[in-house]
């Protein structure tokens, strides 16, 4: 524990950090009493006051961590809970790091707000030496992360970096990352967390070294890539930077490749952090995000590999699906046979009950097989069966119109290709590609009148060319074809 000398000036600099130090708009690192202690003084106000005996430490820890820190904690994980069930992946583009975003957490302001007031009142409320005080400070910073106040977030991280770091003997701060920390000659900016069995048992770890991964996590998600490779290089070889971190700098070092496309490097080291996912469907879902990696950088054994891991974790039907398809899919750059396997895999597929849900996807799938190696006959064919067993789903059936005008307009069936682009959906076309649908799809309408009448014309003149029984003949019949 900080000794009470430490303290005072500790808690102080915090108050007064706010009067130079503003974070976002409205946002400061202030920690305002609660009302109806306006005009008292708190425990943490007299924490100079009295010994910490036994007694008093005991009561002190059970109540922070069960009235305060168990609450605030609770809440967070529910609201990263609710924010990843409106979480929606699109498993036909590549998937976000993470299965939530910050507009989906944003959205829980009251819960997160409730966060920051609960631990605010439990470091204000008790004694300073509490074990809890630093896992509070961390919790604030995770309340001001998930609602995308990042400045407020990094400020939250970086006090508990400073306020918490090794002291000397006497009280008195040590230069972080001197040589001389926790009595070391190798250069250190961790906290040693070698503690006895009593609070391995009753206290969680430092929070300190954590909050060095939480302020990666904000430089990452704030996009001040620079800032995050230099920490996480410097807990990379950090030789008192903790074990049970390490899977959790692994995550980092992955998304910070993942932001700057690096995809290959990405997959590696998420590859290392599956540990860190929160349930086997997630677990899952992490295994899809490498295979679509591996699958960009052209590692198709890889990608395979992984999509094939996917179908055996996942509890999701719609992920499976698109694991399947996705594992057939990496055959399209390898021999004929491998290709025309992978073609009748997915057919079998479309006629099994278990898939029914999922046909417009499978032979959508196909077609696109189909289309890389140039055979717009057979793409075509199962582009018409992709749009006859679409079931309640406008997107994939819009991209199976889309895919099916492209080949007509390439074969230069106008009226055709018309008439399919006018069944896409323009909200599913994407923004970079709109204004040249729109072109084509005006010029079209031109170009097809036009041809309508001329095919209406051909065919009157052909017609009327016909001897008078032939001509009576191909009426009757055409009359009949019009009846049935």
């Amino acid at each position: 524990m900080y000794k009470n000398k430490v303290w005072r000036p500790t808690l102080l600099f915090f108050f007064t950090l706010t009067t130079v130090v503003q974070a976002q708009p409205g946002v400061s690192l202030e920690l305002p009493k609660p009302k109806k202690f306006e005009n008292r003084r708190l425990a943490s106000e007299k924490t100079d006051e009295k010994k910490y005996t036994i007694p008093r430490r005991f009561m002190q820890n059970t109540t922070t961590h069960y009235n305060y820190f168990f609450n605030a904690n609770e809440k967070i994980k529910e609201v990263l809970a609710r924010a990843k069930a409106d979480h929606r992946d699109d498993y036909t583009k590549l998937l976000s790091f993470y299965n939530y975003n910050f507009e989906e957490t944003a959205r829980y302001k009251t819960e997160l707000d409730s966060v920051i007031y609960k631990s605010t009142a439990g470091i204000l409320l008790h004694d300073l030496r509490s074990n809890w005080v630093d896992n509070l400070y961390l919790l604030i910073g995770e309340a001001y992360y998930l609602k995308k106040d990042f400045d407020s977030a990094y400020l939250s991280f970086q006090y508990l970096n400073y306020a918490f770091s090794p002291k000397e003997a006497d009280g008195y701060d040590k230069v972080i990352g001197s040589n001389s920390n926790e009595g070391g000659s190798a250069f250190s900016i961790s906290t040693n967390e070698k503690r006895n069995i009593v609070k391995k048992a009753f206290t969680r770890a430092p929070s300190r070294n954590e909050s060095l991964v939480w302020q990666i996590k904000t430089y990452i998600a704030n996009d001040e890539l620079p800032e995050a490779a230099g920490l996480i290089q410097t807990l990379k070889y950090d030789p008192l930077f903790p074990p049970r971190l390490q899977t959790d700098l692994e995550e980092m070092q992955s998304w910070y490749f993942y932001k700057q496309n690096a995809w290959d490097s990405a997959a590696l080291y998420l590859q290392r952090t599956l540990n860190n996912a929160a349930s086997k469907q997630e677990t899952a879902r992490w295994e899809f995000l490498m295979g679509q990696l591996y699958e960009k950088t052209g590692k198709h054994d890889l990608a395979k590999h992984f999509f094939d891991q996917v179908i055996k974790h996942t509890i999701d039907p719609l992920l499976e699906v698109h694991a399947l398809l996705n594992s057939i899919r990496q055959s399209k750059g390898s021999d004929s046979i491998a290709i025309r396997n992978a073609i009748d895999d997915l057919s079998k597929m479309g006629r099994r009950d278990k898939y029914i849900n999922y046909r417009d996807i499978i032979y959508y799938t196909a077609a696109e097989i189909e289309m890389d190696r140039n055979d717009n006959d057979a793409a075509k064919v199962f582009l018409q069966k992709s749009i006859r067993y679409s079931i309640n789903n406008p997107p994939q059936k819009s991209k199976s119109f889309f895919s099916l005008a492209n080949i007509e307009f390439a074969k230069r069936d106008f009226i055709n290709a018309k008439n399919h682009y006018d069944s896409v959906d323009v909200s599913s076309v994407a923004a970079e590609d709109l204004e040249a649908f729109r072109n084509r799809k005006d010029a079209l309408t031109v170009i097809a009148k036009q041809l309508t009448v001329i095919n209406r014309q051909d065919s009157l003149q052909k017609l009327a060319a016909m001897p008078q029984a032939e001509r009576d003949a191909y009426l009757k019949k055409l009359l009949r074809q019009l009846r049935k």
